[in-house]
């Protein structure tokens, strides 16, 4: 397995796009993406009025204040965002250095499975770069655990809003859904060993009897 910085650059964030127009100063700290919604957690520097948060309704942006400071925004994924999602890569963490820049740390299982992620960029009209590639050793991660991971992510199962139940996985997989809870749980548990940052249902699973 590889864990991998892929730099994109792509102009379509409506989250970025619409904050911009409205002459709003903010930062975007984190990106998740949920299939064809990506979840934006931006910080601003003063409170938005009413207006404000009619604009970015009207954008189609579904609006959350967690304080003066904080937004949770969830909007429509950008074109690198979608390669990604589609891509079945485990994505850590997306981190937009400006308004057409976001860096994304992912894992991947393999160079020959990141070289076909970058052909998809290229494929939908995304100008992306590799930034950095590191080995990852997990010796006791065994190819079903990987394969049950990648799966549980391409469903959606690590998404806020899950496309897809414990049960159905499980029935798909062939097993009962307590054996998927305990393959999930032990596959996580290993993965936490080498990431600081992962998917917010993580707790919820490894948590699971």
């Amino acid at each position: 397995m590889i864990r991998v910085l892929i730099k994109a650059y792509r102009n379509d964030c409506v989250v970025q796009n619409t904050l911009s127009n409205l002459n709003i100063d903010f930062n975007i700290i984190r990106i998740n993406i949920n299939g064809d919604e990506a979840t934006h957690l931006v910080s601003i520097n003063r409170m938005l009025t009413d207006d404000h948060i009619n604009a970015l309704r009207d954008a189609r942006l579904k609006v959350t204040r967690i304080n003066e400071d904080l937004m949770w925004i969830k909007a429509p994924v950008c074109s690198s965002c979608r390669v990604l999602g589609n891509s079945g890569a485990l994505v850590n963490e997306g981190s937009p250095l400006n308004d057409n820049v976001v860096v994304y740390e992912v894992l991947l299982p393999s160079r020959g499975y990141l070289r076909s992620v970058m052909r998809e960029f290229t494929r939908n009209g995304v100008n992306a770069k590799i930034m950095m590639v590191e080995n990852v050793k997990l010796t006791n991660l065994t190819r079903r655990q990987l394969e049950v991971l990648q799966l549980a992510y391409r469903r959606g199962l690590f998404n806020g809003k899950r496309r897809v139940s414990i049960s159905d996985l499980a029935k798909e997989l062939n097993i009962t859904p307590a054996t998927l809870s305990i393959l999930l749980r032990k596959s996580i548990k290993k993965c936490l060993k080498f990431t600081s940052s992962t998917y917010p249902v993580v707790s919820k699973l490894i948590m699971m009897s």
